[in-house]
């Protein structure tokens, strides 16, 4: 019997340590705030750029619209923040029109 009560405190250690964490973890996931939303993301070739369309969430419940120009052979050309809704779909589908106007009004 004596063996037995020789390991007891180690066990208690283990299942103290293993307890500390999962409540840490647990207090963290209740009290942290979420990820923030990366909202869709649409990719399209247009009169040979690659645009990249993408939202992310700003101040608020506004979203900005993104936008990535990319041309083979070119510097990558990033715009951020070209303008802000409400609604995320909406702001990438702003950022790929004002894509399309861009590669128009520099060609």
């Amino acid at each position: 019997m004596k063996t037995q009560t020789q390991y007891l405190p180690m066990v208690f250690e283990v299942d103290r340590a293993r307890f500390l964490e999962r409540l840490i973890a647990e207090t963290d996931a209740a009290y942290c705030p979420a990820p923030r939303f990366t909202g869709p993301i649409v990719r399209v070739q247009y009169r040979g750029y690659h645009l990249t369309a993408s939202t992310g969430r700003a101040e608020g419940d506004l979203y900005a619209a993104n936008l990535l120009v990319e041309r083979p052979g070119d510097q990558a050309q990033a715009f951020h923040a070209l303008d802000y809704f409400y609604d995320p779909c909406e702001a990438v589908s702003y950022a790929q029109e004002w894509g399309q106007l861009w590669v128009d009004s520099n060609e």
